[in-house]
Protein backbone atom coordinates (compact mmCIF):
# COMPACT_ATOMS: atom_id res chain seq x y z
CA UNK A 1 0.00 0.00 0.00
CA UNK A 2 1.23 3.50 -0.54
CA UNK A 3 1.56 5.94 1.89
CA UNK A 4 0.08 9.42 2.20
CA UNK A 5 1.71 12.51 3.13
CA UNK A 6 -0.89 15.02 4.16
CA UNK A 7 0.30 18.87 3.78
CA UNK A 8 2.36 20.11 6.47
CA UNK A 9 4.68 16.90 6.76
CA UNK A 10 8.54 16.81 5.60
CA UNK A 11 7.23 14.69 2.35
CA UNK A 12 3.66 17.09 2.11
CA UNK A 13 5.03 20.31 1.56
CA UNK A 14 1.44 22.24 0.54
CA UNK A 15 -0.41 19.40 -1.03
CA UNK A 16 -0.16 15.60 -0.86
CA UNK A 17 2.79 13.54 -1.37
CA UNK A 18 2.70 10.08 -2.21
CA UNK A 19 4.96 7.04 -2.00
CA UNK A 20 4.70 3.78 -3.04
CA UNK A 21 5.87 0.30 -4.92
CA UNK A 22 4.72 -0.42 -8.61
CA UNK A 23 5.49 -3.85 -9.67
CA UNK A 24 8.85 -3.79 -7.75
CA UNK A 25 9.84 -0.18 -8.77
CA UNK A 26 10.07 2.47 -5.71
CA UNK A 27 8.11 6.05 -6.47
CA UNK A 28 7.52 9.44 -5.12
CA UNK A 29 4.95 11.75 -6.41
CA UNK A 30 4.14 15.60 -5.57
CA UNK A 31 0.09 15.87 -6.05
CA UNK A 32 -1.77 19.31 -6.37
CA UNK A 33 -4.42 17.06 -3.77
CA UNK A 34 -5.30 18.87 -1.00
CA UNK A 35 -7.42 15.82 0.51
CA UNK A 36 -6.40 12.20 0.50
CA UNK A 37 -9.42 10.92 -1.60
CA UNK A 38 -7.78 13.01 -4.20
CA UNK A 39 -4.23 11.61 -3.77
CA UNK A 40 -5.53 8.10 -4.12
CA UNK A 41 -7.10 9.11 -7.32
CA UNK A 42 -3.86 10.77 -8.25
CA UNK A 43 -1.68 7.93 -7.05
CA UNK A 44 -4.14 5.56 -9.20
CA UNK A 45 -3.40 7.15 -12.02
CA UNK A 46 0.13 7.79 -11.90
CA UNK A 47 0.35 4.01 -11.74
CA UNK A 48 -2.10 3.01 -14.76
CA UNK A 49 0.45 5.44 -16.56
CA UNK A 50 3.22 3.88 -15.28
CA UNK A 51 1.96 0.62 -16.36
CA UNK A 52 0.91 1.36 -19.87
CA UNK A 53 3.66 3.92 -21.13
CA UNK A 54 1.12 7.01 -20.70
CA UNK A 55 -0.83 5.27 -23.51
CA UNK A 56 -4.73 5.64 -23.84
CA UNK A 57 -6.91 4.22 -26.38
CA UNK A 58 -8.98 6.07 -28.49
CA UNK A 59 -12.87 6.24 -27.68
CA UNK A 60 -13.31 5.38 -31.41
CA UNK A 61 -11.73 2.20 -31.69
CA UNK A 62 -11.02 1.04 -27.68
CA UNK A 63 -11.71 -2.49 -27.19
CA UNK A 64 -13.09 -4.42 -24.38
CA UNK A 65 -9.15 -5.32 -24.40
CA UNK A 66 -8.38 -2.39 -24.21
CA UNK A 67 -10.57 -1.21 -20.79
CA UNK A 68 -9.35 -4.45 -19.59
CA UNK A 69 -5.83 -3.25 -19.49
CA UNK A 70 -7.07 0.22 -18.25
CA UNK A 71 -8.61 -1.68 -14.94
CA UNK A 72 -5.96 -3.59 -14.28
CA UNK A 73 -3.22 -0.88 -14.30
CA UNK A 74 -5.48 0.94 -11.91
CA UNK A 75 -6.48 -2.10 -9.22
CA UNK A 76 -4.65 -4.17 -7.28
CA UNK A 77 -6.47 -7.32 -7.86
CA UNK A 78 -6.27 -10.63 -6.75
CA UNK A 79 -5.84 -13.91 -7.97
CA UNK A 80 -9.36 -14.55 -8.15
CA UNK A 81 -10.17 -11.15 -9.83
CA UNK A 82 -7.68 -11.71 -12.32
CA UNK A 83 -9.13 -15.27 -13.44
CA UNK A 84 -12.86 -13.80 -13.94
CA UNK A 85 -11.49 -11.22 -15.69
CA UNK A 86 -9.46 -13.36 -17.98
CA UNK A 87 -12.63 -15.75 -19.04
CA UNK A 88 -14.40 -12.20 -19.94
CA UNK A 89 -11.20 -10.69 -22.08
CA UNK A 90 -11.42 -14.19 -23.75
CA UNK A 91 -15.15 -13.98 -24.56
CA UNK A 92 -15.43 -10.50 -25.57
CA UNK A 93 -11.89 -10.20 -27.41
CA UNK A 94 -11.67 -7.43 -30.06
CA UNK A 95 -15.13 -6.17 -29.33
CA UNK A 96 -15.78 -2.53 -29.54
CA UNK A 97 -17.09 -1.06 -26.30
CA UNK A 98 -19.22 1.53 -28.01
CA UNK A 99 -21.20 -1.60 -29.38
CA UNK A 100 -21.53 -3.59 -25.89
CA UNK A 101 -25.22 -3.53 -24.55
CA UNK A 102 -26.42 -4.72 -20.99
CA UNK A 103 -27.64 -7.82 -22.78
CA UNK A 104 -24.19 -8.45 -23.94
CA UNK A 105 -22.72 -8.57 -20.37
CA UNK A 106 -25.68 -11.08 -19.22
CA UNK A 107 -25.26 -13.31 -22.34
CA UNK A 108 -21.44 -13.15 -21.34
CA UNK A 109 -22.16 -14.69 -17.94
CA UNK A 110 -24.72 -16.95 -18.99
CA UNK A 111 -21.82 -18.20 -21.69
CA UNK A 112 -18.96 -18.49 -19.09
CA UNK A 113 -20.88 -20.05 -16.50
CA UNK A 114 -23.89 -22.16 -17.83
CA UNK A 115 -24.25 -24.16 -15.08
CA UNK A 116 -24.01 -21.89 -12.55
CA UNK A 117 -26.00 -19.98 -10.18
CA UNK A 118 -27.23 -16.69 -10.84
CA UNK A 119 -24.91 -15.34 -8.27
CA UNK A 120 -21.70 -17.21 -9.32
CA UNK A 121 -22.64 -15.29 -12.29
CA UNK A 122 -22.98 -11.90 -11.00
CA UNK A 123 -20.06 -11.89 -8.89
CA UNK A 124 -17.57 -13.56 -11.07
CA UNK A 125 -18.99 -11.91 -14.47
CA UNK A 126 -21.18 -8.97 -14.59
CA UNK A 127 -20.23 -7.31 -11.82
CA UNK A 128 -16.46 -7.39 -12.47
CA UNK A 129 -17.53 -6.22 -16.24
CA UNK A 130 -19.58 -4.00 -15.15
CA UNK A 131 -16.55 -2.47 -13.27
CA UNK A 132 -13.89 -2.84 -16.31
CA UNK A 133 -16.69 -0.38 -18.55
CA UNK A 134 -17.47 1.96 -15.64
CA UNK A 135 -13.80 2.56 -15.37
CA UNK A 136 -13.41 2.87 -19.06
CA UNK A 137 -16.21 5.33 -18.91
CA UNK A 138 -14.44 7.40 -16.02
CA UNK A 139 -11.30 7.83 -18.49
CA UNK A 140 -13.62 9.16 -21.29
CA UNK A 141 -13.23 5.76 -23.56
CA UNK A 142 -17.27 4.94 -23.78
CA UNK A 143 -20.82 5.88 -22.44
CA UNK A 144 -21.52 5.14 -18.88
CA UNK A 145 -23.38 2.18 -18.41
CA UNK A 146 -26.29 0.46 -15.94
CA UNK A 147 -26.07 -3.03 -15.61
CA UNK A 148 -28.79 -4.81 -13.50
CA UNK A 149 -27.73 -8.06 -11.73
CA UNK A 150 -29.50 -10.99 -12.34
CA UNK A 151 -32.32 -12.00 -9.64
CA UNK A 152 -30.72 -14.07 -6.76
CA UNK A 153 -32.46 -17.18 -5.26
CA UNK A 154 -32.30 -17.52 -1.66
CA UNK A 155 -30.08 -20.92 -2.18
CA UNK A 156 -30.00 -23.22 0.71
CA UNK A 157 -27.04 -23.30 2.80
CA UNK A 158 -26.39 -26.72 4.42
CA UNK A 159 -24.16 -26.20 7.84
CA UNK A 160 -22.45 -28.32 10.09
CA UNK A 161 -21.93 -27.50 14.03
CA UNK A 162 -18.67 -27.91 15.58
CA UNK A 163 -19.85 -30.69 17.85
CA UNK A 164 -20.55 -32.54 14.73
CA UNK A 165 -17.23 -32.25 13.21
CA UNK A 166 -16.04 -33.84 17.06
CA UNK A 167 -16.69 -37.08 15.52
CA UNK A 168 -14.66 -36.51 12.34
CA UNK A 169 -11.77 -34.72 14.98
CA UNK A 170 -11.82 -38.09 17.17
CA UNK A 171 -11.05 -40.21 14.00
CA UNK A 172 -8.45 -37.91 12.74
CA UNK A 173 -4.63 -37.46 13.70
CA UNK A 174 -1.46 -35.25 12.98
CA UNK A 175 -2.15 -32.01 11.33
CA UNK A 176 -5.17 -32.90 9.62
CA UNK A 177 -6.82 -33.25 13.22
CA UNK A 178 -5.68 -29.93 14.45
CA UNK A 179 -6.42 -28.24 11.04
CA UNK A 180 -9.68 -29.91 11.52
CA UNK A 181 -10.28 -28.28 15.38
CA UNK A 182 -8.97 -25.03 14.18
CA UNK A 183 -11.79 -24.81 11.28
CA UNK A 184 -14.15 -25.48 13.75
CA UNK A 185 -13.71 -23.51 16.39
CA UNK A 186 -12.18 -20.53 15.09
CA UNK A 187 -14.42 -19.99 11.67
CA UNK A 188 -12.11 -19.48 9.02
CA UNK A 189 -11.84 -19.70 5.41
CA UNK A 190 -10.09 -22.70 4.65
CA UNK A 191 -7.10 -21.02 2.32
CA UNK A 192 -6.36 -18.25 5.12
CA UNK A 193 -5.74 -21.28 7.55
CA UNK A 194 -3.52 -23.02 5.85
CA UNK A 195 -1.70 -19.56 5.20
CA UNK A 196 -1.15 -18.77 8.81
CA UNK A 197 2.67 -18.82 9.10
CA UNK A 198 4.31 -19.68 12.39
CA UNK A 199 6.38 -16.26 12.72
CA UNK A 200 2.89 -15.02 13.34
CA UNK A 201 1.64 -17.09 16.17
CA UNK A 202 2.06 -15.57 19.43
CA UNK A 203 0.77 -18.84 21.97
CA UNK A 204 2.06 -16.44 25.34
CA UNK A 205 -1.27 -13.93 23.73
CA UNK A 206 -3.05 -16.46 22.01
CA UNK A 207 -3.34 -15.04 18.92
CA UNK A 208 -2.36 -14.89 15.56
CA UNK A 209 -1.61 -12.25 12.60
CA UNK A 210 -3.56 -13.75 9.69
CA UNK A 211 -4.22 -12.58 6.08
CA UNK A 212 -7.88 -11.87 6.06
CA UNK A 213 -8.37 -12.63 1.81
CA UNK A 214 -11.91 -10.82 1.81
CA UNK A 215 -10.88 -6.83 3.13
CA UNK A 216 -6.94 -8.20 1.96
CA UNK A 217 -5.50 -6.99 4.88
CA UNK A 218 -3.34 -8.21 7.92
CA UNK A 219 -5.80 -8.62 11.31
CA UNK A 220 -4.82 -9.81 14.46
CA UNK A 221 -7.40 -12.77 15.67
CA UNK A 222 -7.67 -14.28 19.27
CA UNK A 223 -7.38 -18.01 19.19
CA UNK A 224 -9.40 -20.79 21.00
CA UNK A 225 -7.59 -22.29 23.89
CA UNK A 226 -8.01 -25.34 22.73
CA UNK A 227 -6.76 -24.67 19.23
CA UNK A 228 -3.82 -22.21 20.89
CA UNK A 229 -3.07 -25.51 22.73
CA UNK A 230 -2.81 -27.93 19.65
CA UNK A 231 -0.95 -25.43 17.57
CA UNK A 232 2.05 -25.77 19.79
CA UNK A 233 2.17 -29.11 19.43
CA UNK A 234 2.43 -28.73 14.88
CA UNK A 235 6.19 -29.60 13.89
CA UNK A 236 7.92 -26.62 12.54
CA UNK A 237 8.54 -26.85 8.57
CA UNK A 238 10.67 -25.41 6.19
CA UNK A 239 7.92 -23.34 4.56
CA UNK A 240 7.29 -21.40 7.50
CA UNK A 241 3.55 -22.30 7.91
CA UNK A 242 1.56 -23.86 10.79
CA UNK A 243 -0.36 -26.56 8.02
CA UNK A 244 1.40 -29.21 5.58
CA UNK A 245 -1.22 -28.53 2.81
CA UNK A 246 -0.21 -26.33 -0.03
CA UNK A 247 -4.02 -26.00 -1.68
CA UNK A 248 -7.41 -26.60 -0.84
CA UNK A 249 -7.49 -29.29 -2.83
CA UNK A 250 -5.19 -31.23 -1.50
CA UNK A 251 -6.29 -30.91 1.80
CA UNK A 252 -9.94 -31.92 0.99
CA UNK A 253 -8.57 -34.91 -0.68
CA UNK A 254 -7.16 -35.79 3.28
CA UNK A 255 -10.20 -34.88 5.06
CA UNK A 256 -13.19 -36.00 2.88
CA UNK A 257 -12.82 -39.50 3.62
CA UNK A 258 -13.33 -38.96 7.48
CA UNK A 259 -16.57 -37.54 6.82
CA UNK A 260 -17.59 -39.61 4.23
CA UNK A 261 -16.73 -42.89 6.49
CA UNK A 262 -19.34 -40.97 9.41
CA UNK A 263 -21.30 -40.32 6.50
CA UNK A 264 -21.43 -36.94 7.12
CA UNK A 265 -21.66 -34.05 4.60
CA UNK A 266 -19.20 -31.54 5.09
CA UNK A 267 -16.83 -28.84 3.57
CA UNK A 268 -14.59 -26.08 5.64
CA UNK A 269 -17.59 -23.23 4.42
CA UNK A 270 -20.26 -25.39 6.26
CA UNK A 271 -18.24 -25.40 9.23
CA UNK A 272 -17.90 -21.64 8.69
CA UNK A 273 -21.44 -21.56 8.39
CA UNK A 274 -21.93 -23.95 11.67
CA UNK A 275 -19.77 -21.84 13.57
CA UNK A 276 -21.44 -18.28 12.90
CA UNK A 277 -24.77 -20.28 13.85
CA UNK A 278 -24.07 -21.96 16.98
CA UNK A 279 -22.86 -18.37 18.48
CA UNK A 280 -25.45 -16.80 17.44
CA UNK A 281 -27.94 -19.41 18.98
CA UNK A 282 -25.23 -19.42 22.62
CA UNK A 283 -26.32 -15.44 22.23
CA UNK A 284 -23.54 -13.88 20.67
CA UNK A 285 -23.74 -10.33 19.08
CA UNK A 286 -23.39 -9.98 15.54
CA UNK A 287 -20.44 -7.60 15.95
CA UNK A 288 -18.41 -9.88 18.21
CA UNK A 289 -19.02 -12.55 15.66
CA UNK A 290 -18.23 -10.35 12.66
CA UNK A 291 -14.42 -9.55 14.40
CA UNK A 292 -13.90 -13.60 15.56
CA UNK A 293 -14.62 -15.05 12.68
CA UNK A 294 -12.90 -12.29 9.95
CA UNK A 295 -16.34 -11.03 8.15
CA UNK A 296 -15.93 -8.06 6.06
CA UNK A 297 -19.35 -6.68 7.34
CA UNK A 298 -22.32 -7.52 9.70
CA UNK A 299 -24.43 -8.54 6.24
CA UNK A 300 -22.31 -11.10 5.53
CA UNK A 301 -22.64 -12.61 9.26
CA UNK A 302 -26.03 -13.04 8.55
CA UNK A 303 -25.46 -14.45 4.82
CA UNK A 304 -23.82 -17.37 6.76
CA UNK A 305 -25.39 -17.33 10.25
CA UNK A 306 -29.27 -19.50 9.86
CA UNK A 307 -32.11 -18.98 12.47
CA UNK A 308 -35.01 -21.44 12.54
CA UNK A 309 -37.93 -21.02 14.38
CA UNK A 310 -37.16 -22.54 17.85
CA UNK A 311 -34.34 -19.62 17.92
CA UNK A 312 -36.87 -17.12 16.77
CA UNK A 313 -39.42 -18.34 19.50
CA UNK A 314 -36.60 -17.60 22.03
CA UNK A 315 -35.86 -14.85 20.70
CA UNK A 316 -39.73 -13.64 21.08
CA UNK A 317 -39.91 -15.42 24.61
CA UNK A 318 -36.43 -12.68 25.78
CA UNK A 319 -39.55 -9.71 24.88
CA UNK A 320 -41.40 -10.30 27.93
CA UNK A 321 -38.36 -10.02 30.83
CA UNK A 322 -37.68 -6.69 29.43
CA UNK A 323 -37.34 -4.26 31.63
CA UNK A 324 -38.37 -6.52 34.53
CA UNK A 325 -42.31 -6.60 33.57
CA UNK A 326 -44.05 -9.86 32.50
CA UNK A 327 -46.66 -7.84 30.02
CA UNK A 328 -49.64 -6.35 31.13
CA UNK A 329 -50.39 -2.43 30.79
CA UNK A 330 -48.24 0.38 31.30
CA UNK A 331 -48.14 1.74 34.56
CA UNK A 332 -49.04 5.83 34.24
CA UNK A 333 -46.46 8.05 35.56
CA UNK A 334 -47.60 10.47 38.44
Amino acid sequence: MPTYYPPGTRKGNRTFGVRGTIDGARYEIATDALDQESAEEAWIEFRRAVRQGGAVADRETATFADAVTLYEAARDLSKSERRYIAKLQKHFGAKRLASLKPADLIAAANAIYPKASPQTRNRQAIAPAAAIIHMAARNSLCDHMLVERLKESDPFRPIVYPWEVERAIKAARGPLKIALITLAYQGWRITETLMVKRENFEPENARVRRWVSKSRKWKWAALDPVVCREWKKLPEREDGRMFPWTDRWAFYRDAKPLFEALKIEWTPHMSRRGFATALIEAGSDLKSIQVTGGWEDLKSVLVYASVDLAQSRKTLAKLRGIGGRKGGRRAKSA
